[in-house]
């Protein structure tokens, strides 16, 4: 089992077919490194192999 991809967990807030240039300018803006809080009412986990059209909620947990 050597050649299992490394994976990283991850909270995306941005997604879409984005130039490189608007990419570039919007870490610019916010920086490489944040380290923001927030409030959240739950969370969902998607399984995201293929295209984004293909993607699925697994599970989803609500908080009180």
């Amino acid at each position: 089992m050597r050649d299992i991809p490394s994976y990283m967990p991850h909270l995306s807030l941005l997604y879409g077919d984005l130039p490189q240039l608007v990419k570039e300018k919007i870490i610019e803006k916010i920086g490489k490194n944040q380290s923001r809080r927030f409030t959240t009412n739950g969370i969902q986990l998607v399984e995201t192999n293929g295209e984004v059209n293909t993607w699925r909620k697994v599970r989803e947990w609500h908080f009180l």
